[in-house]
């Protein structure tokens, strides 16, 4: 199985502190529809950590049925990063159970393990499961970096891990990984703003917090560095970038769902606390609503030169 392209890491929809099943399933019918190659549901974006382990099984319950009644259906990839090992092979296997195609494994945060112990995390984690495991690297929320070394040694160990999402803006390290790792293993971009340069060092993919709002552009994006058009890539990274900055203008995934809530009928302006929802009229609104505003007018002028070109 080889995980590539545009994935989004898919929002939880909420509304009055409880998962919005019907959002859910309309917002996957909408990704497939736009071109989005595959889903992360129950991640850092689709607030998995502050769901219940019933909401979380809802979630990937709902999200894997949907999916396979389209015409299109995607990969869907499960969050199922936790703190303990033991709560986290918990979760894979409820994953598994549930249907999606893999699962994404974060490295425990805030308890900082060597790396012999991230090591053994990831390698009891996939020989737990029979699909295949994503490991996911982000050294700025974890506190731990997971090194080149020991993500080989990881890969090597277990052949199930297929994919790297890393989050690491030192991108020289991917080209060290592409030249290292398995032929089977995807690396994939965990931050947009480095999404060209991190295709440019090797890597074959992105998981996306933008891509909620602009699936269809995302996917743009990815087709033509797939394509080999470098400068039309750089085209729609650039036009892009106003969403990508501002979606950092809060902690994930506050911005994103404020955004999405303004453009995407049925999705609320909700998240779970301890987060807190963007006030309309406030700095943080502004810069989103400003941001969006600008791609919204570029995949309008996309969508009428693609207009112009089949008449």
């Amino acid at each position: 199985m080889k995980i590539a392209g545009s994935i989004v890491a898919l929002v939880t929809p909420i509304h009055d502190d409880k998962v919005d099943l019907p959002a859910l399933q309309e917002l996957v019918a909408w990704h497939s529809s736009e071109g989005t190659d595959g889903i992360v549901i129950v991640g850092s974006t689709g607030e998995g950590s502050l769901l219940s382990e019933e909401e979380r099984i809802e979630v990937m319950s709902t999200a894997v049925a949907q999916n396979r009644a389209l015409a299109n259906p995607m990969q869907t990839i499960a969050g199922c990063g936790t703190i303990s090992t033991k709560e986290t092979i918990n979760m894979v296997q409820h994953a598994e159970k549930c249907g999606v195609d893999a699962v994404m494994v974060v490295s425990p945060s805030y308890i900082r393990p060597s790396q012999e112990g991230l090591r053994q995390h990831f390698g009891a984690v996939a020989q737990s499961v029979g699909i295949p495991v994503i490991l996911y690297n982000h050294p700025g929320r974890t506190g731990v970096n997971v090194s080149n070394a020991t993500l080989v040694r990881i890969c090597n160990e277990n052949a199930n891990v297929v994919g790297i999402k890393d989050s690491n803006p030192d991108l020289s390290r991917i080209a060290e990984l592409r030249a290292e790792l398995p032929a089977r293993v995807s690396l994939l971009s965990g931050d947009d703003s480095i999404n060209i340069g991190f295709l440019a060092q090797g890597g074959e993919g992105m998981v996306s917090v933008t891509a909620n709002l602009f699936p269809r552009l995302c996917k743009k994006f990815m087709q033509a560095w797939n394509g080999g058009d470098a400068g039309k890539a750089f085209a729609y990274h650039k036009g892009l970038l106003p969403v990508h900055k501002a979606m950092s203008c809060e902690s994930n995934p506050i911005a994103v769902v404020y955004g999405l809530s303004t453009i995407k009928k049925g999705v609320h302006n909700e998240v779970r606390a301890p987060l807190l929802p963007i006030a309309k009229g406030s700095a943080s609104a502004g810069v989103i609503d400003a941001a969006v505003q600008e791609v919204l007018q570029l995949q309008l002028k996309h969508e009428v030169a693609n207009y112009k070109e089949v008449a």
